[in-house]
């Protein structure tokens, strides 16, 4: 009886290890496949190629880059410009948010007293590499009271590249407010389970311009 029971927890010991070890290679395995796509990205938004090598090292051994790091969600970009802004943290990882029209005429949709300004079809886009938010939004700014205004809100996307995501909330505040804001939320999980959590992104307006939050 011992040495049947034995045998049992021994063959269940020698099945654990195997899963255990087959799930590692498998997302060894998708990590190997999508760092091509990876190293693209960081190149695309201006990561050296030191910085490119030292941050594939850390996703293959299981680490959290700093842009997705709570303690350093409230460091500010470095680089600002008018509707781009790039944060660089300290491992070299990057987080770049743009506000972009989605067309040529997706600009002022005019002026319909001489305080309150339309805006039609703008797009808040927020993108750390392994995942980005975007979304966009009408509103109206009355620049005589400092308020705003979302008149409505679509174009829900979210990109992950090596990891799983689902949409969380979505939403924007009714009404005339100072500011006002609009939001996006998904609950992503990482390669091996790595930085899991709710990431959002936000986008503020009121009668003078626009800026925006998120916790990625």
């Amino acid at each position: 009886m011992r040495r049947t029971m034995f045998m049992l927890l021994f063959v269940l010991c020698v099945s654990l290890l195997l899963g255990t070890e087959k799930t590692a290679l498998t997302a060894s395995a998708e990590l190997e496949k999508d760092i091509p796509e990876i190293e693209q990205q960081l190149r695309d938004y201006g990561v050296s190629e030191n910085d490119v090598v030292k941050l594939i090292d850390k996703l293959r051994r299981g680490e959290v880059w700093d842009s997705m790091k709570p303690e350093y969600q409230d460091l500010k970009p470095q680089i600002v410009a008018e509707n781009y802004e790039k944060t660089i943290y300290p491992d070299g990882s990057v987080a770049v948010q743009t506000y972009e029209p989605i067309s040529s005429k997706a600009t002022d949709d005019g002026m319909t007293s001489l305080s309150i300004v339309n805006k039609k079809g703008i797009r808040v886009k927020r993108s750390i590499v392994l995942l980005t938010l975007e979304f966009k939004v009408n509103y109206s700014r009355d620049t005589s009271t400092g308020r705003a205004k979302i008149t409505s809100q679509y174009g829900k996307a979210y990109y992950v590249v090596g990891g799983t995501a689902k949409e969380d909330t979505s939403g924007f505040k009714k009404g005339w407010l100072n500011p006002t804001h609009a939001w996006y939320a998904v609950n992503y999980t990482g390669y091996q389970n790595v930085s899991a959590g709710r990431y959002w992104v936000k986008i503020f307006v009121n009668g003078n311009g626009k800026w925006e939050e998120s916790n990625f």
